[in-house]
């Protein structure tokens, strides 16, 4: 049983959606608005970075738009 539950959770490929587009439309339109400038735009930038390399080598990504259903989805 140990054996089971340390391959699923450490070795076994699992999906993982993280919705970039929306993100950097949502920031985009945030940007446009005056509700951010270049320092905080570049952050929001610099933390979508942070997200994505901190997802664990066994996930797979994909494109949050990519997905129909039945997926661990990732926001930044």
């Amino acid at each position: 049983m140990a054996t089971i539950v340390g391959y699923d959770r450490w070795f076994a490929q699992k999906v993982v959606a993280v919705d970039i587009k929306g993100y950097i439309s949502q920031q985009r339109d945030n940007y446009l608005a005056g509700k951010l400038n270049d320092d905080e735009l570049k952050k929001s930038f610099d933390r979508l970075e942070t997200v994505i390399t901190a997802i664990p080598k066994n996930r797979v990504i994909i494109m949050g738009d990519a997905v129909v259903r039945n997926a661990e989805t990732v926001k930044p």
